[in-house]
């Protein structure tokens, strides 16, 4: 009786060291699960990164047109980066006609004046001079 007794006593022992060894194998991998999911950005981060760094990387990228940029590439997947930020630039990105503003006049003769830039309606230039009638075609 005290043997099979004992024996139970010692299968309960291993059963039970086993069940604590698989405990401390599962608080392992769980804890280490947790860290690399808290310390690694996730796979959308790391191509939002990307995508904004190859932005950065052209040339004539200016910071206060990411959002356009990044709407652009959305509708033209096949364009690549350096003509993405050109034509976001140029105004390309909006519809024609659709986004006209007034020409910057602080620089003098050297502006731009197009479908997208243009002059105030009291724009009125101080060189105008009047032409004589010989010129005239009646």
């Amino acid at each position: 009786m005290k043997k099979k007794r004992k024996k139970k006593n010692k299968s309960i022992k291993v059963f039970l060291i086993l069940i604590f060894i698989l405990l401390v194998i599962f608080y392992i991998y769980k804890t280490s699960t947790i860290n690399k999911t808290v310390d690694t950005p996730s796979e959308k981060e790391k191509t939002e990164k990307e995508k904004i760094n190859s932005f950065k990387d052209v040339s004539n990228y200016k910071e206060e047109n990411l959002n356009r940029y990044e709407a652009y590439k959305e509708k033209n997947k096949d364009l690549d980066y350096e003509t993405i930020v050109t034509y976001v630039n140029i105004g390309l990105d909006y519809d024609f006609y659709g986004y006209i503003g007034d020409t910057d006049m602080s620089k003098g003769n050297l502006i731009i004046v197009n479908k997208y830039n243009k002059l105030s309606s009291d724009y009125e230039p101080e060189d105008l001079e009047e032409i004589s009638s010989e010129y005239f075609i009646s």
